[in-house]
């Protein structure tokens, strides 16, 4: 179980990389959009790209928190090829 969570969690990193600092401790992450360190203060979110992101993935059917103070949290449901579709939903919303 494990194993294929951190898996799903690392494929997810790597595709949501280009777009910020993903920070995750095992399947447990979070996209800072438009970061390139880690995150040490609230103030230092883009909460405008976030808005972008979260609206552009709810449009797509892909669900994550509604806060960019929150984690996301990869399941043993998110398979390959929902993590993929998560990517490509991504790249579609942030065009980069």
């Amino acid at each position: 179980v494990y194993e294929q969570l951190e898996r799903n969690a690392a494929r997810l990193e790597e595709g949501l990389a280009p777009f910020g600092c993903v920070q995750r401790v095992g399947a447990m992450l979070t996209l800072f959009v438009g970061r390139e360190a880690p995150v040490e203060k609230f103030e230092e979110l883009d909460r405008d790209a976030f808005g972008e992101l979260f609206r552009g993935l709810i449009e797509r059917g892909i669900y994550i928190a509604p806060s960019q103070y929150e984690c996301w949290f990869p399941s043993l449901a998110h398979d390959a090829a929902v993590v993929d579709e998560t990517i490509e939903a991504v790249v579609d919303v942030l065009g980069r």
